[in-house]
């Protein structure tokens, strides 16, 4: 192998070193998007369980928290996107949740399988340079 076959193969491994860490950075972010979905699902069920007019704390930011009571926990209203809302119902939510779960779980499948290609190819590049070395 040449010198310039030796840095074109050594670009490609820092490229693919480079595109490996963004998958797996996408790799955490859905990690943490799911993490959310069930803590979501388990405040609803919670919810549903909870009788009217009793005190809650309702999130308004991170650690910020207003006091309220419950006038209705058997339906939740949800930004449907263009500034419009609708009601729904606890269970139908926690479907649409487990549903965007899914969503979520299947592309962070196929991210995993191309992560295991590209560590694959990098493990390759690397003992092909080191070969050259």
């Amino acid at each position: 192998m040449d010198k310039q076959e030796l840095q074109q193969k050594y670009m490609q491994f820092q490229m693919l070193q480079q595109q490996a860490a963004k998958v797996q950075k996408q790799t955490q972010a859905i990690e943490q998007q799911l993490m959310e979905l069930i803590t979501i699902e388990e405040g609803l069920a919670d919810i549903e369980k909870t009788e009217e007019g009793t005190e809650i704390l309702v999130p308004i930011s991170a650690g910020i928290f207003l006091k309220a009571k419950l006038t209705d926990g058997k339906k939740v209203i949800l930004n449907s996107g263009s500034n419009v809302a609708v009601e729904k119902s606890i269970p139908d939510t926690i479907a649409l949740l487990k549903n965007q779960s899914q969503d979520l779980m299947k592309v962070q499948e196929q991210l995993l399988t191309d992560l295991t290609k590209m560590d694959l190819q990098i493990k390759m590049l690397q003992q092909e340079i080191m070969k050259e070395q």
